[in-house]
Formats: C-alpha cells, sequence, structure tokens
C-alpha cells in the first residue's frame, strides 16, 4: 500500500521538478536591453505609470528630452506627447514564469529633462524606487508607489501628494502651499519645507521626522511608530497623535498645539510659552504652570509627560 502511494508521489514531483527547471531556462534566455526614446514634441505635463521599475528624473545636460528604460520583449513602453502631456507607460505582457522567476533584474526608466519649470508630474508605479533631483520645479505632484523608496528635492509652487504603501521616504527643500503624505509602512523624513497652507502626515508603521519646516498648521497621526519635531513652526495648529510610540517636539512651537498618544512618553521644548493642560493615566508629568501663552493640550494613557519653555 505504501508503495503504490509513494510511487505516484515521486513521479508527481519529478513532473513538478521537471516543469520548473523548464521554466528557469525559459526565463533564463529572455534577453534584456536598454532602450532610448527621444522627444522633440513639446510638453508640460508628465504622467509616469510603470509596474516594475526605478524611476530616476535627471538634469539633461544638452536641454534635450530623453528616456531610458529597461526592456525585455514582453515588458516594453510607449513614451508619447499627448496635448502637451509626456506619458511614459509600460506594458507588461510577460508570462507567467518570466514574472516568477524575474531574478531581481534592475528595471528603471530614467527620465531626462531640462531643469525648468513644468506644470503637473503624475507618477504611479507599483514596484520600484522613485527619486526625483533637486533643479526641477513643478506646479503639482502627484505620486502613487506601493512597494519602494521615495527620495524627493524637487520644488514645487501649489500641492504635493505622497501616498505610499510599504517604502521610506525622503522629501526635502519645498516651498509650496499645501503638503500631504500618507505611509502604511516604512519611515517619513522631511527636512526643509515651507507650506503657506497645510502640512498633513498620515503613518501607519514607522518613524516621522520632521526638520525646520513651517507651514500654517501642521498635522501628524501615526499607528505604530515615533514622531520627532524638530525647528518646526506652524503659526496656527500643531496636531500631533500617535497610538504606540513616543513623541518628540525640538525647539517648535505653534499658536495651539495638541498632543494625544495611547502608549509613549512626550517630551518637548517650546519656544513661547503655553498654558499647558497634561494629563497621563500611567506616568509621570511635569510641565511648567503659566498663565500666559498659546494653549497646549497633552494626554496619554501609558507614558510621562515632560515639557520645557526654552529660554
Amino acid at each position: 500500500m505504501k508503495a503504490k502511494i509513494l510511487i505516484p508521489v515521486i513521479i508527481g514531483t519529478l513532473i513538478l521538478i521537471t516543469v520548473i527547471i523548464i521554466f528557469f531556462i525559459l526565463a533564463l534566455k529572455v534577453p534584456v536591453v536598454n532602450k532610448t526614446y527621444e522627444v522633440t514634441n513639446t510638453f508640460t505635463n508628465i504622467n509616469i505609470d510603470v509596474s516594475t521599475s526605478d524611476i530616476e528624473f535627471a538634469v539633461s545636460e544638452d536641454s534635450t528630452v530623453k528616456v531610458e528604460v529597461t526592456e525585455t520583449p514582453n515588458k516594453y513602453h510607449t513614451i508619447e506627447v499627448i496635448n502637451g502631456v509626456l506619458t511614459v507607460k509600460c506594458i507588461d505582457k510577460r508570462n507567467f514564469y518570466e514574472k516568477f522567476f524575474n531574478f531581481k533584474r534592475d528595471y528603471k526608466a530614467t527620465i531626462y529633462m531640462p531643469a525648468v519649470e513644468y506644470d503637473n508630474l503624475t507618477v504611479k508605479s507599483s514596484t520600484g524606487n522613485v527619486t526625483i533631483p533637486e533643479g526641477f520645479t513643478f506646479n503639482k505632484i502627484d505620486l502613487k508607489l506601493n512597494v519602494g523608496d521615495t527620495k524627493i528635492r524637487s520644488n514645487v509652487i501649489d500641492s504635493a501628494s505622497f501616498i505610499l504603501s510599504t517604502g521610506n521616504a525622503d522629501i526635502a527643500d519645498m516651498t509650496l502651499n499645501i503638503f500631504y503624505i500618507s505611509s502604511s509602512v516604512g519611515d517619513i523624513t522631511l527636512n526643509n519645507i515651507i507650506a503657506q497652507e497645510t502640512i498633513t502626515v498620515a503613518s501607519s508603521t514607522g518613524d516621522t521626522t520632521l526638520n525646520n519646516i513651517k507651514c500654517k498648521s501642521l498635522d501628524v497621526t501615526s499607528s505604530t511608530g515615533n514622531i520627532e519635531l524638530t525647528d518646526t513652526i506652524a503659526d496656527d495648529t500643531i496636531a500631533l497623535s500617535a497610538s504606540v510610540g513616543d513623541i518628540f517636539i525640538n525647539d517648535s512651537d505653534a499658536g495651539t498645539i495638541n498632543i494625544k498618544t495611547s502608549t509613549g512618553d512626550v517630551n518637548g521644548t517650546f519656544l513661547t510659552n503655553k498654558i499647558i493642560f497634561a494629563e497621563t493615566e500611567l506616568g509621570n508629568v511635569n510641565v511648567p504652570h503659566l498663565t500666559t501663552g498659546g494653549k497646549c493640550k497633552i494626554k496619554t494613557s501609558t507614558g510621562d509627560i515632560k515639557i520645557s519653555i526654552k529660554e
């Protein structure tokens, strides 16, 4: 009985291994080439829609526009300008074995453009890093990325929106009206950003770090992860909320400050006097008791609260 059961299992396993080897060899033989597309038509908007490629913008040294991409016979790109919009789209018709045995190939799309001002930039990618260096200026940026890191150094005039699923975000050197970023898993780091209106940061899992931020109002929420502000000023309101994580406020201030965390300490240094209402269910409270200044409300369920005013 055991032999009757074992023999079909062995045969089935050998067939499976043979099929896997065949598909592995087929995937190994798929040619990968680097291709350059020249863009001659003028445009003011850019729309990038790729699946599994790193996206990198680079300043063109000769003021021409070109797109360098990594392609296979079944994974290629269409690059065209329609109604003033430069569109880079990935067409992915790979067989299942090409996707499965991907061998971590370095698929990449590099867009070379003059360092001038553009209107709207839209980027959508499933898997891959996105890098935009300094030198470019966009009226709006709308970026959606499932898996990959984001590094942005370009300036934005009106608004920037970054919706990330998994990956770290490093964004700096922007002066704009409205800034928004959300991340499911990954650290968020913002440096040298000035917003005439609002800055909104929403993080599910990961640390959030803000340095040298200026805005009208700031709203930061985090489910799991620390929140740290340094040299951050809001004209109206700073609102910080964390479920699990510590909150650090270094040399930062706002007219009104609201801080709430379920599990975590709150440590901070404000620049101006505050009338502080601090409450913790399990922890110690050490705050100055002042009768003048803006309002500050701090509440934590489990954690210490320690606040000082910078002299």
